[in-house]
């Protein structure tokens, strides 16, 4: 016999356990929030108000696809800050490597006017030696000689006063990259979506013209469109997107490059490893087309990308002139 007691008990664990879960949720959201790395002001607010207000909306879901829907804007939220966590560390690497170059050059200027005006100033105290101990300088030779003296025991001081100065400056800056030098994980996202530019691309194909490569040609439309509509923001977030998605879908040795807005070329050895044009084309198209997630004002937005691609394998075309032709003829005919 069913105990209605027994069941409402029951109901009632479930609803105290929901609750329960709920608030862990929702604390996990605010606890990100509070403890995310800061960057600069503007952009690490932005991120703890988005997290903040996602908290408010988890509590207030009713229904499970509320949440579900949810689950999705956090995991872009959390990858769209990690993105600029990276590129702001990449910044701040090559701020300190400019730092460095720059005190590193400062300390070798001081070295070297240290190394040269002691030369000039003892070559100096050489020729007022020589003076003083001719017959022309008998009358001025005890003058001479104290005159000289003392400045050497002058140049001395300011020698290792200089020396001293110097190897505390090379301590501090020691001390300082030390202190500045940031962990190199962060490079990982950065290193995903670096492309070379068009200049950069044609050099590569121009050096890899002596040996068999494959060209893999794609339009991706939609960036433009995402720009327009939602902003350069987003459609930045949709390139790097599609050039992750597109990384993984190539040979780990393809070498990928920006033809222009919505045009993008890889260039693949085919020495290095077994591929064929129609294989990577295939994966391509089912990989690549359709929405990817975004991040609008603490919103997940889905631009879509419609893909169009050609392979072009090098054995099978005419020196480089011909090359190009099929590359300019693809990004002008679709």
């Amino acid at each position: 016999m069913i105990s209605i007691k027994d069941r409402l008990a029951e109901l009632e664990r479930c609803h105290r356990w929901r609750a329960i879960t709920l608030e862990c949720y929702r604390a996990a959201i605010a606890d990100a929030a509070q403890y995310a790395v800061a960057l600069d002001d503007e952009t690490t607010e932005r991120h703890r108000k988005f997290l903040a207000d996602l908290a408010g909306e988890v509590t207030d879901a009713t229904r499970p696809d509320e949440l579900l829907e949810r689950r999705a804007t956090l995991r872009a939220l959390l990858r769209d800050y990690s993105e600029k966590a990276a590129r702001y560390m990449g910044e701040m690497r090559e701020g300190r490597a400019g730092a460095e170059r720059a005190l590193q050059e400062i300390l070798a200027s001081l070295m070297q006017a240290d190394d040269d005006h002691d030369g000039r100033i003892r070559l100096a105290l050489g020729h007022l030696r020589t003076v003083s101990q001719s017959p022309e300088g008998r009358f001025l030779r005890e003058v001479l000689r104290a005159a000289t003296d003392v400045i050497e025991r002058s140049m001395d001081q300011i020698r290792k006063e200089h020396q001293l100065a110097i190897t505390r400056f090379q301590t501090e800056i020691r001390g300082l990259l030390e202190r500045l030098d940031p962990s190199r994980a962060a490079a990982r996202a950065e290193s995903l979506t670096n492309l070379f530019d068009r200049a950069e691309i044609e050099e590569r194909i121009s050096a890899a013209s002596h040996g068999e490569f494959l060209l893999v040609l794609l339009r991706a439309r939609g960036v433009r469109l995402a720009g327009v509509q939602l902003g350069n923001d987003v459609a930045g977030q949709l390139v790097t997107a599609f050039v992750v998605r597109l990384r993984n879908t190539l040979p780990i040795n393809a070498e990928i490059g920006r033809w222009g807005e919505e045009e993008f070329i890889a260039l693949v050895s085919t020495a290095a490893a077994a591929v064929s044009s129609s294989s990577i084309c295939k994966r391509i198209m089912e990989n690549l087309p359709g929405p990817y997630g975004c991040v609008l004002n603490g919103k997940v937005v889905r631009p879509s990308i419609e893909i169009s691609v050609c392979g072009v394998n090098s054995a099978l075309q005419d020196p480089e002139e011909r090359i190009q032709d099929r590359i300019e003829g693809f990004f002008a005919r679709i």
